[in-house]
Formats: C-alpha cells, structure tokens, sequence
C-alpha cells in the first residue's frame, strides 16, 4: 500500500472514528460556573452585534500572513490541507 494511500485510509478511519465518538459521547453533565456564563454571553452578544455572523477564515489568516490560497484544497474531502 503506498504512503498517499495510506495516508487517505488512515484519515478515513480517523473520521469514521471520531463520528462514532461524537454520537456515543456522554452528555456534559457538569454544572455552568458564573464565569461559563458570563462567557457565554459575551460570545453570544458578540455574535448578535455582527448580526449573527463570525469573522471570515481569510481574515483570521490574512492577521498571520496567510492565505486560502496557502492551504490546497482537498478535492475528495472539500477541504484545505496545511502545506508542511
């Protein structure tokens, strides 16, 4: 098996994986702190102020000198992968 497929199948797996992990996942029981809440409402009336909507990704990237660009697209998974 070659480095590129095993490398697909291993994601593969990975992903399949951690969708079972998600839908088996306990739900988060533990108690909101004061400060969870505060939180929260901060995050929530940031997003309200700005109609709902969060900062675009090539924003964010454009802050650290990078671009979408920077990231070739995956065209099997519809993603961008990290050029290492």
């Amino acid at each position: 098996m070659g480095a590129a497929l095993n490398k697909e199948h291993g994601r593969e797996l990975t992903e399949r994986l951690s969708a079972r992990l998600i839908a088996t996942a306990p739900a988060d029981d533990e108690p909101l702190i004061e400060e969870d809440r505060q939180a929260l409402e901060r995050s929530e009336s940031w997003f309200r102020d700005r109609g709902g909507k969060g900062i675009p990704v090539e924003e964010i990237l454009s802050d650290f000198g990078l671009r979408m660009d920077d990231f070739p697209e995956d065209r099997a998974t519809d993603r961008h992968e990290a050029r290492i």
